[in-house]
């Protein structure tokens, strides 16, 4: 389909429309108008659609689902697709090639969605001064239920892979990709927490864990957990995952001596036997507890201690745990 109209190629309004097959050279116009203000069952879809020149793909509004399936786009001139509406639709973008645009590829703008799927073999190759995919901070394009996928795709060429987006929003997940600005990474489920100096840890009850906390813990790391001074690692994703966990301490009895002196690694402040670590030594030592652990929303990480043999006091000369997905 050649056009020299600066017209709107197609406008549909409160009906699904469908394409298949087609080419389109549209140098002067935007391709699509698509408004679904009764916020009905209305969807726009294609698939297999070459975009050989436009000034801006289209404006894409209330859809209750959008599916863009195998899809090129040699030039947009000014702008590619943009979104609105809160019909908390479903967006899935597979096999899109894009070569060239100006300004936004994929603008999400303050469109409410229930599910984004962007998945899989896609390949942007973006323009100087272009974005490929923008949204709001923090989610805001996600209704509270939903999840937002980016899976198996390029993001390349000179301009910016995300806008406002970031891959630590929590409804967010990118994993697989490839971000050649070397910058932008997938979404990471790992944290770290390490002292600064030595804490002493009250002993009341002789073989009783208690917590290794205190306020000299800090953390550099911390993707989908957020890291207290006490060293409790308390994780927020929204997703149950697998993580491993690997503390290393070192350990010593307050006054000198020969008790044994173990550490263990807690789940909601439940020691795990499996992760049990002991030394018997008359000078500090260094131990390690580690294990495989499933997380839930909410659930914390913490380093405890005990003395198997007495109620001394165990310094901790040194301490860190690391957290990280399978």
């Amino acid at each position: 389909i050649t056009s020299s109209s600066s017209d709107v190629l197609f406008t549909s309004e409160s009906s699904s429309f469908f394409q298949e097959y087609v080419a389109f050279d549209h140098p002067n116009g935007k391709l699509f108008e698509f408004t679904n203000p009764a916020m009905g069952v209305a969807s726009f879809a294609n698939q297999n659609l070459i975009v050989i020149n436009c000034d801006s793909l289209g404006t894409i509004d209330n859809a209750f689902v959008t599916s863009l399936r195998t899809m090129t786009v040699i030039d947009a001139q000014t702008g590619g697709f943009t979104f609105g509406g809160t019909i908390e639709g479903q967006l899935n973008i597979s096999n899109f090639l894009a070569l060239s645009w100006a300004g936004t590829l994929i603008d999400l703008s303050t469109a409410l969605f229930s599910l984004i799927n962007i998945t899989p073999s896609c390949r942007f190759i973006s323009p100087v001064g272009t974005t490929i995919l923008s949204g709001l901070a923090n989610s805001g394009n996600i209704a509270t239920e939903g999840r937002a996928i980016v899976e198996a795709n390029i993001f390349n060429g000179e301009g910016t892979a995300l806008s406002g987006i970031d891959t630590d929003d929590l409804q967010w997940i990118f994993k697989n990709n490839l971000f050649v600005d070397n910058s932008t990474k997938n979404s990471e489920v790992v944290a770290d927490t390490f002292l600064t100096s030595p804490i002493v840890i009250t002993i009341s009850s002789e073989d009783v864990y208690v917590a290794a906390g205190g306020v000299n813990w800090v953390s550099d790391l911390s993707h989908r957990f957020t890291v207290s001074t006490a060293g409790l690692a308390t994780y927020i994703g929204l997703e149950t995952v697998d993580v491993f966990i690997l503390s290393a301490a070192t350990v010593s009895k307050v006054g000198g001596g020969e008790d044994i002196l173990c550490t263990k690694i807690a789940i909601n402040g439940t020691v795990s036997d499996k992760t049990i670590a002991c030394t018997e030594n008359n000078k500090p030592t260094s131990i390690v507890s580690q294990g495989l652990f499933e997380l839930e929303t909410g659930d914390t990480v913490q380093l405890f201690v005990a003395n198997t043999e007495s109620t001394a006091n165990i310094e901790l000369d040194t301490a860190n745990m690391t957290i990280s997905q399978r």
